[in-house]
């Protein structure tokens, strides 16, 4: 009974997070900031990249381990393994973005895999560019945005101008939240996602030492 309390409360913070992101207010005219900002976020330049996953939903919990390989053509190859050695996922992700599921066998349609799960293990790698606006928020922190129609991909940078989190947003909902932890690699060492629209949160530990 306390673990599905307990379950109850986490969807619900998570249905709130979902209708209330933060407003980004107005674009703001600053180049010389907004060219700052796009050179401290740029994709890692690393041959292969290990996190040690845990994905939770409510009364429920699922490690694995997930590899994602850059490949010349500027596409990537992913793989989730359980820890008993076996393919969880195998995922090609084209260089414009396009992703394909070559196997599978986690009980979730092909579009949860690619446009969540997978897109967000692939935030390091998909940054912001030129078209993108620059916005203050009023929690102090300042965000690079792109919108591509109701979508806004929103990109968040703190004081000092170290990437700190991205936000899919849609229709003016937030639809998952990624929070960057950075120590000295090109990579993060931790990431944290919230997932309100698939109600499930994870976590990925960078272990490739990069």
């Amino acid at each position: 009974m306390k673990r599905l309390i307990c379950s109850i409360l986490l969807l619900g913070l998570m249905v709130l997070g979902c209708a209330s992101p933060l407003s980004l207010g107005p674009a703001v005219e600053d180049p010389a900031r907004k060219a700052s900002l796009l050179q401290r976020c740029r994709p890692p330049d690393v041959s292969q990249a290990v996190f040690r996953t845990v994905v939770r939903w409510p009364g429920r919990e699922l490690p694995l381990t997930e590899i994602v390989k850059p490949q010349p053509d500027a596409g990537y190859s992913i793989v989730g393994v359980s820890d008993v050695g076996s393919t969880l996922y195998a995922v090609r992700v084209s260089p414009d973005g396009q992703g394909e599921v070559i196997s599978k066998t986690l009980p979730f349609s092909d579009r949860w895999l690619l446009d969540g799960f997978v897109a967000e293990l692939l935030v390091p790698w998909v940054c912001p560019d030129a078209a993108s606006e620059l916005h203050e928020l009023p929690d102090g922190t300042t965000a690079l945005v792109r919108k591509e129609g109701r979508l806004q991909r929103v990109y968040l940078f703190d004081a000092s101008g170290q990437w700190i989190g991205f936000e899919r947003r849609s229709a003016g909902r937030l639809r998952c939240r990624v929070s960057l932890e950075w120590g000295e690699q090109a990579l993060p060492m931790t990431m944290r996602v919230e997932n309100p629209q698939k109600h499930y949160q994870a976590v990925r530990e960078n272990v490739s030492g990069e």
